[in-house]
Order: structure tokens, then sequence, then C-alpha cells
């Protein structure tokens, strides 16, 4: 409001939004917007970090509300601001997929308010607390890899919990397969939510309370998620390699890329990726 950043981005994409064709370019509004925009909405990721870590730092019961609503505020206002920062703060021909199109949107944002400050210099500090809040976000799953080692298989020691989580993790990275089960992310942590919502309600319902308001909530979360779920993997059992090349899938990343990056970057994009990337599929 202060800056007076035009919407640079097209309000709705009526040609590609109601879409729901077995390709990578066609995702429609829903199940899709619901898995891709969850900060502050619903996440699964948090249920798991305020049940393990959060309910383990709290002095007093009675900040649990306080404390857990005011976290989802927080988070929703993330989503927000990351969301204006690539529709309002970059023309829209100046967006690139990543992180990097959010930071130099909030960098922009942080120009306005703070004008005498090189607006490069806002855009690192902006970068620095994208990369901060990835690192305590790694931390945190680290954590919860260890609670579930420890629960689904008995191991008390935090340190070879900890390291076999780092293992898991290792291997995803160096497999090459961390992009496309990334795809997969979204949908994942909203079943969380359709869960923890329920084991809430069992829970309530045991105790002979009230829990008719969460039943929408669980109804919705479920039919979005597996939805969701069941399209991105029929969209990956419908295109089955005969080789890198002749699938689909990757020849529609292959060329988005080139479209987003020019022709230059899409035909020399590296094969060995799209090589280890379609074993997956």
């Amino acid at each position: 409001m202060i800056g007076n950043f035009p919407l640079q981005a097209p309000l709705v994409n009526t040609q590609e939004a109601f879409k729901f064709g077995l390709d990578i370019a066609n995702r429609p509004v829903w199940p899709y917007v619901s898995v891709l925009i969850a900060c502050g909405a619903a996440s699964g990721f948090h249920s798991l970090v305020s049940s393990g870590t959060t309910a383990k730092q709290l002095p007093n019961e009675k900040y649990i509300r306080h404390i857990g609503y005011g976290a989802m505020l927080g988070e929703g206002f993330l989503g927000i601001t990351a969301l204006m920062a690539v529709t309002t703060a970059l023309a829209w021909e100046e967006y690139r997929p990543g992180l990097g199109s959010v930071v130099t949107g909030w960098g922009r944002f942080l120009n306005v308010l703070l004008p005498f400050i090189d607006v490069k210099i806002l855009i690192s500090f902006a970068a620095l607390v994208a990369t901060a809040f990835g690192f305590t976000t790694m931390d945190s799953s680290m954590r919860l890899t260890r609670y579930a080692l420890h629960e689904l298989l008995g191991i008390k020691n935090i340190y070879v919990a900890g390291f076999i989580g780092f293992l898991l993790s290792l291997t995803v990275a160096l497999a090459g397969t961390a992009t496309p089960l990334w795809t997969l992310f979204g949908s994942v942590n909203q079943v969380l939510v359709a869960l923890a919502l329920t084991t809430i309600a069992v829970v309530l319902a045991h105790f002979g309370r009230r829990l008719w308001f969460l039943i929408p909530g669980i109804a919705y979360m479920y039919a979005t998620t597996l939805t969701a779920l069941l399209h991105t993997i029929t969209v990956w059992l419908y295109t089955l390699p005969e080789g890198p090349q002749k699938n689909p899938l990757i020849s529609a990343i292959y060329t988005e890329y080139s479209r987003i990056y020019g022709p230059e970057t899409g035909r020399h994009w590296p094969m060995s990726y799209i090589c280890r990337s379609s074993r997956l599929y």
C-alpha cells in the first residue's frame, strides 16, 4: 500500500486454470492451489513441529493458543508477502522459478520503507533472512526425523538417529531425485493436516467434546490432498519413459526451461540430470 506497486501478473489465467490433462503443464486451480499456497492456511509440517518440539518449550499450557495461532498468523503473513513479491514487485517477464524472485520482490518492498539504502543491499538482506528460514526449517526437520526413528525403530541415541536422517537426506540429494520429490511435498504435507485434524477429532470424541466444526475441514483436506496426489502420480505413470528423450514429462520440463531461460539454456540443460530425474518416473 505504501509503495503503490501495480499488479504485474494476470489476475486469472483462464486458459490454464481449469485444465486437468495428464501432463506437467495442466494443473488446475483445485486441488493444486490448496497444496501450493499452504502458509497460514493449514500445514502438516507445523502440526508435527507443534506436537513434537513446541509443546516441550511451553512453560504453561495456557500459552498454546497465543503461540500456535500467532505463529500461523505470522506464517500467513509470510505466504501473502511471498505471493505479493512475485505478482507486484516483479514485472511478469522478470519472474523466474525459485526463491530468487521472492527475495528480489522483498528487497524492493524494503526499499520503499528504507529508500536511503541501496536496493541491492536490501535484496541481499532478504536473501539472508530466507536462507536463515531454510536453515531453521532443516534443523526442525532433522529433529522430527529423530523423533520418528525413535518411535518407529526404537533408536534412542540422538546422534545415531540424527546421522541416519542426514544419510537419508544426502542419498536423496546425490541421487538427483530431490527436485521430482519436491513436487509431492505440498500434497504430502497437507495430507498430514488431514491426519492431524482426524487425530484431534478422535481425542475430542473420546472426551465427549464438540467436534462438528472439524468435519468440513477434514473432508476438504482429504478430498483435496488425495486428488492432488493421485493426479500427480497418474501423470507420472502415464508418462513412463522409453528413454529420457522420449518421456513426455521430461520433454515438458525441458520445453519449460527453454521458454523461461531461453533456447540456449534449454538446449544445454544437463542430460545427466534429466536421466537421473527420469528414473523416478
